[in-house]
């Protein structure tokens, strides 16, 4: 039976800072770099939003239409964990009101986590044969601190929920995907604050694997030009400049003599309508392909049946292409949540604010005591008041307490 995405939500916090904020106001990034990053903003999380707030409340509005009854299995895919050993998905789990016979776990493998959520809970979906139960995946991932670096203006911060089953009306998703792995050292966070990237390894290998994985997925189906196969292609994105290189690359190997002309038709007919969302929010890790495919939904309303080629990139390293076919209506039923009024409504932040929340957040990750609300925070905390929200409501020997706002 068909199975895939059924519904899907995205939440990317209370705040954002504009690229042209932090190119005036950083002496390390020239706006060329904001050229080739390519995002007008990024999400901000405020002091009493962590991964968990951000996962429960990307999750809530799908979870409670579906029914929380129906949910056997729930995978939290994310890169900033809050424990080495205790995972997010419990603390989701409880917030959500998900019932106690469900299996759970969170899974990292850097952005490509959301894929592998996706792809064991189509498996699982798939397996037991019964269109009423349902799989959540939550990818929710939130950036380090890149201050006067050219990073700074790519890395974001959000959730997305994935309501995963037989019979979806979103997408289905093709059993049969291409993949390939390859042990690079490119990015890594060995302690809870510290990130190392090389840039130049990670972008060699992003085009590598995704080519390597598009030649096996082409092997599997006998197709060699991507044009054959997909109608709309949804890159993972950790900038925009990556996603115009691969995209070139591929149509060039099935076609060498392409000329300018039409790599660039190509490009804004099957990519760019997928990019108007993740524009606003930035590289959000594991939910960047996710984000892209709820902006698709949404902004451009696809008819059923249009085939969208996902191809999804993971440090350390792991690609995987998949296709999906867009169920009729699933524009509407995105559109339904009001997600990009949502991103709309994000507070905008000034230089000296954002840093103090980015520094804020990473003694969240390394403070066994931690008060989520000082004073300068208050009326933000405040302006939730009756949304039920879920947010951070202290930290006391690490054990996090939450409440609603």
């Amino acid at each position: 039976m068909d199975a895939g995405i059924d519904d899907l939500d995205v939440f990317a916090g209370s705040c954002a800072i504009d690229t042209e904020t932090l190119v005036a106001g950083r002496d390390g990034i020239r706006p060329k770099d904001a050229r080739h990053v390519g995002f007008a903003r990024r999400s901000v999380l405020a002091p009493f939003e962590d991964p968990v707030t951000l996962a429960v409340d990307a999750a809530r509005n799908v979870v409670e239409e579906a029914g929380p009854r129906r949910f056997e299995l729930l995978i939290v895919a994310t890169e900033t964990g809050l424990d080495f050993a205790r995972p997010l998905a419990t603390a989701v789990h409880h917030h959500l009101g998900l019932p106690r016979r469900c299996r759970t776990m969170e899974l990292k493998h850097a952005c490509y986590a959301g894929t592998a959520a996706l792809q064991l809970a189509c498996a699982w979906a798939r397996d037991g044969g019964d269109p009423d139960r349902r799989a959540l995946v939550v990818t929710t991932d939130v950036a380090r601190f890149h201050p006067n670096d050219p990073a700074e203006l790519s890395s974001g911060t959000a959730a997305v929920a994935m309501v995963v089953g037989l019979r979806p009306r979103v997408l289905v998703l093709e059993p049969t995907s291409g993949i390939a792995t390859d042990d690079v050292f490119d990015v890594a966070r060995p302690t809870r604050t510290f990130e190392h990237v090389h840039a130049a390894r990670s972008l060699a290998a992003y085009l590598d694997l995704l080519e390597a994985a598009w030649q096996d997925w082409g092997s599997r189906h006998a197709v060699r030009d991507p044009r054959q196969a997909f109608d709309r292609y949804l890159f993972h994105a950790p900038v925009l400049s990556l996603v115009r290189q691969l995209h070139r690359q591929l149509l060039e190997t099935a076609d060498p003599e392409i000329d300018e002309t039409a790599l660039a038709a190509d490009f804004e007919a099957r990519v760019a309508p997928a990019l108007g969302w993740l524009r606003q929010v930035g590289n959000v890790y594991s939910g960047n392909l996710y984000t892209s495919l709820a902006g698709l939904c949404a902004d451009t309303d696809p008819p059923g049946g249009t085939r969208v080629g996902l191809f999804s990139y993971g440090s350390g390293s792991c690609a995987e292409v998949v296709r999906g076919h867009v169920v009729d209506g699933a524009g509407a039923r995105v559109r339904r949540l009001g997600i990009g009024d949502r991103l709309a409504r994000r507070r905008p932040l000034d230089l000296a604010t954002y840093e103090r929340f980015m520094r804020r957040a990473a003694e969240l990750y390394d403070s066994p005591a931690f008060d989520p609300v000082p004073a300068d925070v208050g009326d933000l905390r405040e302006s939730l008041r009756g949304t039920g929200r879920l947010v951070l409501s202290e930290v006391a020997g690490w054990h996090r307490s939450y409440h609603r706002a």
